[in-house]
């Protein structure tokens, strides 16, 4: 039979472990506060017995002595001593034992089994020769009771029985403990004992219920301090992580509070120089993108006319080829020159969107159809799955073909060969949703969340056959950004790679100005027949 393996609980958040920590310190708490509770109850217990049975035995021992002459005196049966002695031993809440000179138990109040003999050194006295004296021998009554060590009270564990008692013994009187005589019971030595836990039973049964809804309510009542103390702890540091999230997608104004503990104030000032730093290093690396883009601009659109015009009149087949490779390679320099400008003004904010009326219906319908005309696509399937319909929102409608055609130029750069592209538009609440997916080999976790990033390429060796800059996702990404929508890449192991635009329809827009903090998360079903 196979063993199983042990029960691991890992807390991964930093709130979780000081919880689990703060609950732990409260129960080690409660549980050293219970046992000196519980070592101070018996202590208290044994002390209360001791002086309850200083207090009581001389009484008791008055009553025995008195049960005892009656008994030898009137000759009574050795029952009757014995059910007279339990009601002495009763009425005052304690044991009483009676020993002969063999240590043998006679009589035991509180005890009917094997009564077997009772270690002599430490129950019994130790008698004296003077217990012999002229009234043993004569016979006649004394009214002198020897007790061995004064009023010390003694404890054991010999008693018949189980547990712990505390003792008094006593010496019988010389006429009561004197041999020779003929009755049947001889009481050389007189116990009085008393059990301790009366006290220590009483306090559970009043004390436990009590210190069981102290207990809960102490327990609930840091709990809840608990939860307030390790949010104000941790509170720093979920904003802190939530900042640098964005900054990881991004969006690079983050700032934080720079409040709370000496450490989290530290670690804060740290976050904001460093997000300081971080930006001042972006718009530096923007404005020279942005600069040397425009600076190309004009010597590549004379490389290109110059190179256009050797191509056309060079007669010299090598010198024409030659001058064909320039005017593609400034060709292809140019559009990344383009792109660069573009995505530096987008990201700058510096892009003026001529906003109207756009119906995404008709606008990815156009986009769509050159796709599948081509003969060079012919071996691709194209699914057109718009909604029924017009589909408005408030865009920028050349910026918009842009991102439908990034898009679909990268759906059709990829898709395997014979393979699918569908393009499918629905709305949802208040938002229109544009689902472009092809089919293919999908992207990996790592290429899901950097393939928005610029000049990233998820196969170099196709982007490069195919011509491309690693810079369109990107400018997808901030011009759905600048209409106030989101994109995202999705691939689930169906065989379907899915890019996903979220734009705010024109009431949807109205009612995110209303509302800002109006977020949703949707799914994007497969298309037909992937």
């Amino acid at each position: 039979m196979k063993a199983l393996a042990p029960v691991r609980i890992r807390f991964t958040s930093l709130r979780k472990r000081l919880l689990a920590a703060f609950i732990g310190v409260l129960l080690l708490s409660l549980a050293l506060t219970g046992a000196i509770f519980w070592v101070q109850i018996r202590v208290y217990d044994s002390q209360q017995v001791q002086s309850q049975l200083a207090n009581t035995a001389p009484t008791v021992l008055i009553r025995v002595k008195q049960q005892l002459e009656s008994y030898w005196q009137a000759n009574l049966p050795e029952s009757e001593l014995r059910t007279q002695l339990e009601r002495v031993a009763r009425d005052n809440g304690v044991r009483v034992i009676l020993t002969d000179f063999c240590s043998h138990v006679a009589i035991d109040t509180a005890y009917t089994g094997d009564l077997s003999p009772l270690p002599a050194d430490q129950v019994q006295p130790n008698c004296s020769a003077d217990l012999a004296d002229s009234d043993a021998a004569s016979g006649q009554p004394s009214s002198l009771f020897l007790e061995p060590g004064g009023d010390r009270v003694r404890q054991t564990t010999s008693l018949p029985g189980d547990g712990s008692w505390y003792y008094r013994a006593y010496i019988a009187p010389p006429y009561l403990a004197a041999q020779g005589q003929a009755l049947p019971l001889q009481a050389r030595t007189i116990i009085i004992a008393k059990s301790p836990g009366a006290v220590e039973q009483g306090a559970l049964s009043v004390l436990l219920p009590k210190l069981a809804a102290a207990g809960i309510f102490a327990v609930a009542l840091t709990l809840l301090v608990v939860l307030v103390l390790v949010g104000a702890i941790t509170r720093p540091l979920r904003t802190i992580t939530a900042a640098s999230e964005r900054m990881a997608k991004g969006d690079y104004d983050q700032r934080v509070p720079e409040s709370g503990a000496d450490e989290v104030s530290h670690l804060a000032r740290s976050f904001n120089r460093m997000a300081s730093e971080v930006s001042t290093a972006r718009e530096v690396q923007r404005q020279f993108i942005a600069n040397v883009s425009h600076d190309l601009k004009t010597p590549l659109t004379s490389i290109l006319g110059f190179s256009q015009i050797l191509a056309e009149e060079s007669a010299e087949p090598t010198q024409k080829r030659a001058a064909q490779v320039i005017n593609e390679e400034a060709r292809r320099l140019q559009r990344l020159t383009l792109d660069l400008l573009d995505l530096s003004r987008l990201e700058a904010g510096q892009l003026q969107l001529r906003r109207a009326v756009v119906d995404l219906n008709d606008l990815a319908g156009r986009a769509l159809a050159p796709y599948a005309e081509l003969p060079v696509n012919a071996a691709l399937r194209f699914l057109d799955q718009r909604t029924p319909g017009p589909l408005t929102i408030s865009g920028d409608g050349d910026r918009l073909m842009q991102v439908l055609v990034n898009l679909l130029d990268n759906a059709v750069k990829f898709c395997d060969p014979g393979g699918s592209v569908a393009l499918r538009t629905e709305r949802r609440r208040t938002e229109a949703v544009l689902t472009i997916a092809n089919t293919g080999s999908g992207l990996s976790p790592e290429d899901l969340t950097r393939v928005f990033q610029r000049f990233y390429r998820t196969d170099h060796s196709r982007a490069s056959r195919t011509g491309g800059t690693g810079l369109g996702l990107a400018i997808v990404r901030e011009i759905v950004a600048a209409h106030g929508g989101r994109v995202e890449a999705r691939s689930e192991g169906d065989g379907w790679t899915r890019f996903v635009v979220s734009l705010p329809t024109i009431e949807g827009g109205q009612a995110r100005a209303a509302n800002p903090s109006e977020s949703r998360s949707e799914t994007v079903p497969t298309p037909a027949g992937g």
